[in-house]
């Protein structure tokens, strides 16, 4: 996988997530896979918002957590 469509968030600004939840929905070509928190935290800022269908580059931020 080179790029990826960030299709939904299932989180929001100032929200918590707990290791192994899903946070986001990503599209491929091939698949749509739920991308999965690996560490708990919070989500600081959102930087990509889902929906558009722009193809984004793997190891782009997406989000910043704390």
């Amino acid at each position: 996988m080179e790029t990826g469509i960030l299709a939904e968030w299932y989180i929001q600004e100032g929200s918590g997530f707990a290791a192994g939840e899903a946070i986001a929905k990503i599209e491929t070509d091939k698949a749509s896979i739920d991308f999965e928190a690996q560490d708990d935290g919070f989500v600081a800022k959102i930087l990509m918002e889902a929906g558009s269908g722009v193809d984004i580059p793997v190891n782009t931020p997406i989000m910043i957590t704390v």
